[in-house]
Parts: structure tokens; C-alpha cells; sequence
């Protein structure tokens, strides 16, 4: 069967060249069309975490997007240091951004248990998109900027590091108070 095959492929290969020609420049046609038709979002409707995103979204108007994670060190308490200036000058970057951290509750389980480090969490605004906007940059130099002398600041890296070691980082540095 095979054999019959091969032999009509080889008597009528302009024809089979021709269909692989009109295939690939089908394919190619149809990729572009997709690609401004694609779904592009990392939620599944329907799911808890979803659905729990979803009313968070809608009392607190952010927390779709992952947070960015800002660590401060100082060699002294750090709960004394006043870190209200430059985490109100992060959320000015992002209007819509909101920002959980020590200065906002001054609850322990944001400092470490020497009390030299703390982390704020900040939630941009916005979608949660393969294109969609990051002002880490701007957030990452606002909060340089306006840390209080004293204390030193690891802002926010890329996304990527963020993910795989910003956010366990804070975790790791950072356990209640006994």
C-alpha cells in the first residue's frame, strides 16, 4: 500500500508540491489571524481562586496582577522608620495600586524577628495580561528615592525574578515576632 503511495506521490510531485505550497501559505494566513483573536488571560472561570480574585478585584479595585514585593532592611528597628512617605510615593505611580504592609497595619507578621527587615506587598492595577503594563521601573525608583536614611531598600525586581525568589524571599526573611 505504501509502495502505491510512493509511486503516485513521484508520478504527480508538481501537484504535491503545489498542495504543500497552498497549505503552508494557508497556515501562515491563518496564524496571523488567530494571534489577534487569542484569549489571552492566566484565570479560569469558574475555579475558587477565581472566583475569590474576582470579589477581591471588585471591593479593593486591584489584586488581579501579581504583587510586587519591596524589602527594607535597617540596622536598627525597623518598625520605627517611616516608610509611609515612600510607599505613598510607589502607590502615586499606579493610581489604582493598593499597598499591605507594616506602615499600613502594623501588624508583626511583616517584620522579621530581629525586627531589621520588612516587606510591603503592592498591587498594581490593571488586567492580568501577556501585554499588559508594568511600572516596576518607576515603582522600583520611587521607592529608592524616598526610603528614609537608615534603611535600605530592595524594590521590586522583573516579574520573572519575582515570581521564582521575590516573593519567597520576603517570606523567608520575614516571620512573625515572638
Amino acid at each position: 500500500m505504501l509502495s502505491r503511495l510512493a509511486h503516485v506521490v513521484h508520478r504527480r510531485r508538481a501537484l504535491v508540491v503545489a498542495v504543500w505550497v497552498v497549505l503552508t501559505i494557508f497556515g501562515a494566513f491563518s496564524a496571523a489571524k488567530v494571534s489577534s483573536r487569542w484569549f489571552e488571560s492566566f484565570s479560569i472561570p469558574g475555579y475558587s481562586a477565581y472566583e475569590t480574585n474576582q470579589k477581591t478585584l471588585k471591593t479593593f479595585g486591584s489584586g488581579e496582577q501579581a504583587p510586587f514585593v519591596a524589602v527594607f532592611h535597617s540596622d536598627g528597628d525597623v518598625t520605627k522608620a517611616d516608610l509611609g512617605p515612600a510607599l505613598a510615593a510607589a502607590a502615586r505611580i499606579d493610581p489604582g495600586a493598593r499597598i499591605s504592609s507594616y506602615a499600613s497595619t502594623h501588624n508583626d507578621i511583616y517584620v522579621s524577628k530581629d525586627g531589621h527587615t520588612t516587606f510591603a506587598e503592592i498591587y498594581p492595577s490593571g488586567e492580568n495580561t501577556f501585554s499588559g503594563t508594568s511600572h516596576i521601573g518607576d515603582v522600583r525608583s520611587a521607592l529608592q528615592q524616598n526610603v528614609p536614611p537608615g534603611v535600605k531598600a530592595h524594590p521590586p525586581a522583573s516579574s520573572r525574578w519575582r515570581m521564582q525568589r521575590g516573593v519567597a524571599a520576603a517570606g523567608q526573611a520575614c516571620s512573625p515576632r515572638p
